[in-house]
């Protein structure tokens, strides 16, 4: 019998997480991508029934460590860092030992979309775990190489917008490039926050809800 692809695991792990959790758990850790069993990994620990959910979620940062390059584990490692937070658990050591690897990521554009995914994951909570993760994007974000840059630096002002208004202000005047500071002055003069994405939701509706893209996207 041929083996069923990676994300077809992980979407049949994630609609089990929360009514079959050891079945989920079992599909979860014989899928044989890092990205996919990582992402799957953090939906069961983050819907796990009982304590055991913090020694699942620290398996999948661990199999986000196994990726095949940097980017991949700074990226995949927002999903059980999220958890964490979620289910009200501490997750400063996996960010901390996370976030230097970011700087292998060679391809800019590349290490400004895996950063921007860990900052979301940690905008929500406390401003110690997230203010590393802004320096680096910011970092990322020059010599500006790729037009994923400017996405993200505008991304990143309007999810402060929402959070630290003044540091939202500020960011202009943290990069030297011309259509960055232009990105953030006419965000700033817009107005208009965002939400840090979602990582986990209930169902097609909540998911239509939230706007979020049918898992098997690797940008997800």
């Amino acid at each position: 019998m041929t083996a069923s692809p990676p994300s077809q695991m992980r979407d049949r792990a994630q609609r089990l997480c929360e009514t079959e959790p050891a079945q989920a758990l079992k599909i979860a850790r014989h899928i044989p991508d890092p990205w996919s069993r990582c992402q799957s990994l953090s939906w069961v620990g983050r819907y796990w029934p009982d304590a055991k959910f913090i020694e699942i979620l620290q398996e999948a940062a661990e199999v986000a460590a196994q990726a095949s390059d940097p980017y991949q584990t700074v990226a995949v490692s927002a999903w059980p860092v999220r958890a964490l937070l979620e289910r009200g658990a501490p997750a400063t050591t996996i960010a901390r030992r996370t976030l230097p690897l970011a700087r292998g990521i060679e391809n800019l554009g590349g290490r400004s979309e895996a950063l921007i995914l860990l900052f979301q994951a940690t905008l929500p909570y406390e401003k110690a775990l997230w203010a590393p993760v802004l320096d680096e994007l910011v970092i990322a974000s020059e010599p500006v190489l790729n037009w994923r840059q400017r996405r993200n630096f505008r991304s990143v002002v309007q999810l402060l917008l929402g959070r630290d208004a003044d540091l939202a202000a500020a960011l202009a005047g943290r990069v030297s490039d011309e259509m960055l500071r232009r990105a953030a002055d006419k965000a700033l003069k817009v107005g208009a926050a965002i939400l840090p994405r979602p990582f986990f939701w209930r169902g097609a509706q909540e998911r239509s809800q939230y706007g979020v893209p049918v898992p098997g996207n690797r940008t997800l």
